[in-house]
């Protein structure tokens, strides 16, 4: 039987990358969504439209919610898989 090395609890590493990469896709996410809307109401709201305004930093939230939420996880999926794959032993023939 394999031994198995003892699990690291407070081993955070993983989780810090997979939250910075995933805050890096939100946030450029966000930018692109936030040029986009901004482009084609920024008329509206420099004229002091409150609904444009809505729209802009609503969607661009929005976008940013939503890539961060899937990068984390796909990332986390990614990982799981790793870990899963790592604790079942493999077959040998002696």
């Amino acid at each position: 039987m394999r031994d198995y090395p003892p699990e690291d609890l407070l081993d955070h590493r993983g989780r810090l990358n997979r939250l910075v990469l995933a805050l890096v896709a939100g946030i450029a996410v966000g930018a692109v969504a936030y040029f986009v809307t901004d482009s084609l109401a920024g008329a509206d709201y420099a004229r002091g439209d409150r609904g444009a305004g809505r729209f802009i930093f609503g969607l661009t939230g929005v976008a940013f919610a939503g890539a961060f939420a899937l990068v984390h996880w796909l990332l986390r999926r990614r990982d799981l898989k790793k870990w899963h794959a790592a604790r079942i032993p493999k077959a040998t023939v002696q």
